[in-house]
């Protein structure tokens, strides 16, 4: 038993590891839903990554150098609360985003590649009260995301999206 407990805590150790690649930038909070009475809230960030790495195969050893862009993030969330049992909620954010430009390293097989992803999204919420003290909630949510890429590696590929 006892080595099978010990088999299944590494198989899920192993289904957990870490992730880098991903573009959200925010969760999805509801909280403002749960707060007492009318409510406004205004979020700033302002973050510096450094992530860079070193190649392999056909291009070991080759640094990246750092590929990730500063960038800042602003979100704004009001709740009006109509009655006992019923409140609103209106969410603006930033919720997916990326920055990357690689260093002009010759090396590197991809420098001076880009990529710029920016969203905005709007969601307006309605929450309903049981006297149970149990709540129903949903909504809808408008997005917009836009971005370039450039990858100068082969074939020089660019692609741009609008922001319509």
């Amino acid at each position: 038993m006892k080595k099978a407990v010990m088999a299944a805590a590494v198989v899920s150790a192993a289904a957990t590891g870490a992730h880098a690649g991903a573009v959200e930038r925010s969760t999805f909070n509801t909280a403002l839903l749960f707060e007492q009475g009318d409510y406004v809230e205004l979020s700033f960030g302002a973050v510096a990554p450094d992530v860079s790495g070193i190649g392999t195969g056909p291009f070991a050893g080759t640094s990246s150098g750092n590929m990730s862009q500063d960038y800042l993030s602003v979100a704004f969330g009001y709740k009006q609360q109509l009655n006992d049992t019923w409140a609103l909620a209106l969410i603006l954010d930033q919720p997916v985003g990326a920055d990357v430009a690689y260093p002009a390293d010759p090396s590197y097989p991809f420098a001076n590649s880009t990529a710029d992803l920016d969203s905005q999204a709007l969601t307006l919420l309605a929450k309903y009260s049981t006297p149970n003290n149990l709540s129903f909630y949903g909504g809808v949510k408008a997005q917009r995301l836009y971005g370039k890429v450039f990858i100068p590696f082969f074939t020089n590929y660019s692609l741009a999206t609008d922001k319509s």
